[in-house]
């Protein structure tokens, strides 16, 4: 959503953009035996699944973007952005 001169919100859909939010997951992180440029990560919970979506695995600062396939069924994969002349804000999608 932004507004225009008159203050009139206007409304669009955006494709093709993300935004990595402040939601994680704690994984174990440990290198591959006999391949230590490799690494093999294990959820906390041994029963996590992540939901169908789009995620980002960040290591060292560094974020490498994966999706998980299915329908979307989780609100947090959805957002609305806000452009407003102090900043663009960020809320989970009132009808996912």
């Amino acid at each position: 959503m932004k507004f225009d001169a008159a203050g009139k919100p206007n409304t669009a859909p955006v494709d093709d953009t993300w935004t990595i939010r402040n939601i994680s997951f704690e994984f174990r992180v440990a290198p591959v035996n006999g391949n230590p440029e490799m690494l093999v990560l294990r959820p906390e919970n041994s029963d996590f699944a992540f939901p169908a979506g789009r995620y980002a695995l960040v290591l060292k600062g560094q974020a490498y973007d994966f999706t998980v396939a299915g329908s979307i069924t989780d609100a947090a994969q959805c957002l609305e952005r806000l452009e407003a002349t102090n900043g663009s804000f960020y809320s989970e999608c009132r009808n996912p």
